[in-house]
């Protein structure tokens, strides 16, 4: 198809060999991506150490086909090989290749073809050494101490120093993560036990540090830095060691110890006493106070119960000026051998301060304050019993109440309450137990009541009347239990109290309740009881045991007894509700509770919530029939009803078309009649729709809606047809002339009115015209009498 032969004729098929002879017109080329060849070494690897790579492509043949190469390595330890028998091409190391020292090489490689001229092609070879684990971390110094000082009040977490530490290899190989050395030792457990060291090498404080506990006031320890490679065989490792001396710093309160005589420090009393007669600067405690800080100085002091010290106390007195049970005074006694030669150890000798009373109080409580140099506190609590003499005589007074009942007799029971209860003699032991007696010389006391002579319980011999008498006063001896009895006398007064036995009395028997429909009941019935106070006290409630559920509908308030609706109350629903009110009293015992009746009678007051509403019935259609047509006559009645009462029941009638109907009918305001207001004899039969409204009398009124009637005007022959020829025209038995059929007595009762009025007036009216007429014809001829002289005087 490259190819037209062209010739006179076509007789002769002709075979034509074209042979193209190549140029040199394509140069060298790699079929690679962006033009790069990407190699790999070894780190580490040696001389003679080759990689094949892809040879160029040329399309052209011949000499013009063949290439030869050229390496532009720009000192890189490369060279560029080619073999012998099948030109393949290689890049081969010059020496060791060493990543640390350059992990990639650039170069360019140059492809020339041998036609003439010649063409060339060239693209990049870029070299990447790839890394082997072949460094170990080294640290930046063989022995660590912290920048700064150590002290035992550090906070945890806090850091101490940061280890530091490089590897030369790259990835996970230069990855350096730091560690406690896996050596043996105590010194190594300890430092593993207050101290952590991080991955990253951080070394902080992992628990409170202590100088005054700890056995060994610093750490000596070792710490590997490891790479990361992922075969634990392959890892290298460096070793440092880590020295921490920690400093104390003045952080202990000083601790107190306190040994009461007789039993000393080694079996010290919980609960230590004294006799209360003991001797002003006795001996009671010695005194040990410690400071574990070192170098600190101390200074104790004795301050009085819930006395917080700000400075110390000196002469016997509290910083407020008050006296403190004991004071502190340096020891004199000789321990010899075992005596304190520390510094931070002192002895005191606690003594009293005053004479105590245990009647005044039985115990002495104390605090021991103890200072440093810091101002650290170191405190101890105690409380030292007094023991007591007989030196109280009994004492006291009691008041008691005899339950009993006004005006009736109570029961014979002990009284509510002991002498025991309210006489006490401020000693203790057989110095305080006591016997009760009655006077003997109160003989009236002797025959109403008896008393126990252990428990000082009273018990009455009679029956009491609260009513006769409301309370009895007598005199009981107290004899103590001491070696020397004192004796005194307790003046006891009972009163009788008041029995729960008359039930609460409503002010009256029934309550009348007048409330407003829709709205709370706003009267409130209360009861009558003869006290305010304990069995006086009333409770109401509603009587919920009526079968009758009208007093669901209220509710009382218990305390004041008011009544109110709980609900909405509707007078066309309900007019009349009736219930019970429960009140009952409240006795302070609690049982025996006695209740009072009352009847609540609520009648609910209309308002005027409802509109009146049309009905039709067949005395009240809504068609009415027109015979007869002349004015004055009813055609029919409306009736409207309304649920509510009063005025808000009855109802006024309105036509609200009377314009539009041409003003032919109206509606009696008060009776609902329809009317005929003008002839309807030039009326055709036709109807008439009219609209009607009715509205109650109620404040504000309520109107119903519009209601529409008919009314048809008969035709006057229809009308004689359906009369039979009586000679008179009614209506249809639904509406029309005045028969009475719609309106019943009512309606047959005006219509009479009407037309005994109009015969009145028709009457009347002739008359007048009668009286007018007569006047009128007398005066004609009197006037024609006194003319006719003259007419004749002048005719002669």
């Amino acid at each position: 198809n490259e190819f037209s032969i062209y010739q006179d004729s076509l007789s002769q098929k002709v075979d034509v060999l074209v042979l193209i002879n190549d140029i040199n017109d394509e140069q060298p080329s790699w079929p690679v991506a962006g033009n790069v060849i990407r190699v790999e070494f070894l780190d580490g690897d040696g001389p003679g150490k080759n990689k094949f790579i892809l040879n160029a492509v040329d399309k052209d043949l011949g000499k013009n086909g063949r290439v030869r190469y050229k390496l532009n390595n720009l000192g890189a330890p490369f060279s560029l090989k080619q073999t012998a028998e099948d030109n393949r091409l290689s890049l081969e190391t010059s020496r060791i290749i060493d990543r640390e020292e350059k992990d990639s090489y650039n170069m360019s490689l140059v492809a020339i073809d041998e036609g003439n001229p010649p063409l060339t092609g060239s693209i990049m070879l870029q070299v990447i050494i790839i890394d082997v684990n072949d460094h170990a971390p080294e640290f930046d110094r063989a022995f660590y101490t912290p920048p700064k000082p150590i002290y035992e009040n550090e906070v945890v977490n806090s850091e101490v120093l940061q280890l530091q530490a490089t590897d030369r290899d790259s990835g996970d190989y230069g990855t350096v993560v730091y560690d406690f050395a896996a050596t043996a030792g105590e010194d190594q457990q300890v430092a593993r036990q207050y101290l952590a060291v991080l991955a990253n090498g951080r070394i902080i404080i992992r628990k409170p540090l202590d100088y005054d506990r700890m056995t060994k006031k610093y750490f000596l320890f070792e710490v590997i830095a490891r790479d990361n490679a992922r075969d634990k065989e392959y890892r290298k490792t460096a070793t440092a060691t880590v020295s921490i001396s920690v400093l104390d710093r003045v952080d202990e309160a000083p601790t107190i110890e306190t040994c009461f005589l007789p039993s000393g420090c080694t079996a010290s009393p919980s609960a230590p006493s004294i006799p209360e007669n003991l001797a002003l600067r006795s001996k009671i405690a010695e005194v040990i106070v410690r400071d574990l800080d070192t170098g600190a100085t101390m200074s104790s002091t004795v301050l009085s119960d819930n006395q917080p010290p700000s400075h110390l106390q000196v002469g016997g007195l509290s910083e407020h000026g008050q006296e403190v049970p004991f004071i502190l005074l340096s020891s004199s006694v000789n321990y010899g051998s075992s005596a304190p030669t520390d510094s931070t150890m002192k002895l005191f000798d606690l003594v009293t301060n005053r004479v105590f009373d245990r009647e005044v109080s039985s115990r002495a409580c104390f605090g021991i304050v103890c200072r440093d140099s810091q101002r650290l506190e170191g405190r101890a609590s105690y409380c030292v019993t007094i023991e007591d003499v007989n030196d109280s005589p009994p004492g006291g007074g009691w008041t008691n109440r005899l339950p009993g009942s006004g005006g009736r007799r109570a029961e014979r029971r002990p009284l509510q309450g002991r002498v025991r209860n309210h006489v006490h003699d401020a000693d203790i032991g057989n110095n305080s137990r006591l016997q009760f007696a009655l006077d003997p010389t109160d003989l009236e006391a002797a025959r109403l009541f008896e008393v126990n002579a252990d428990t000082g319980q009273l018990r009455p011999l009679v029956v009491f009347d609260r009513e006769r008498q409301a309370s009895y006063t007598l005199r009981v001896l107290v004899t103590d239990g001491g070696k020397s009895p004192l004796t005194a006398t307790a003046t006891v007064t009972v009163r009788v109290v008041d029995a729960n036995d008359r039930q609460p009395m409503c002010r009256q028997a029934e309550y009348r309740l007048r409330v407003r429909e829709n709205r709370p009941a706003d009267s409130t019935p209360r009861t009558r009881t003869r006290r305010s106070w304990g069995n006086g006290a009333v409770a109401y409630r509603l009587d919920d045991r009526d079968g009758d559920a009208d007093w669901r509908a209220f509710s009382v308030d218990r305390r004041t007894g008011e009544i109110k609706t709980s609900m909405p109350l509707d007078r066309e629903r309900q007019a009349h509700y009736s219930f019970r009110v429960l009140a009952e009293d409240q006795p302070r015992s609690g049982h025996g509770a006695l209740t009072g009746t009352c009847l609540v009678s609520v009648t609910v007051e209309d308002e005027n919530d409802n509109r009146p509403v049309f009905r039709v019935t067949p005395n009240h259609p809504e068609v009415f029939q027109v015979t007869k047509r002349e004015p004055g006559i009813s055609i029919g009645q409306v009736l409207a009803e309304d649920p509510d009462e009063g005025d808000n029941r009855l109802v006024d009638y309105e036509l609200l078309n009377r314009a539009e109907v041409h003003d032919l009918f109206s509606v009696d305001r008060r009776s609902g009649l329809v009317l005929i207001n003008k002839a309807l004899h030039s009326q055709p039969a036709r109807d008439f729709i009219l609209v009607l409204r009715a509205c109650d009398r109620g404040r504000p009124r309520n109107c119903s809606a519009e209601a529409r009637y008919r009314a048809h005007i008969v035709d006057r022959r229809d009308a004689a047809y359906r009369g039979g020829g009586s000679g008179t025209e009614s209506g249809s038995p639904g509406g029309g002339g005045d028969s009475g059929e719609h309106s019943g007595g009512k309606g047959l009762g005006n219509e009479i009115v009407i037309v005994c009025l109009a015969v009145m007036f028709l009457v009347l009216g002739i008359a007048t015209v009668t009286v007018v007429c007569l006047i009128v014809r007398k005066r004609s001829v009197y006037v024609k009498k006194s003319r006719q002289p003259a007419v004749a005087m002048t005719t002669g």
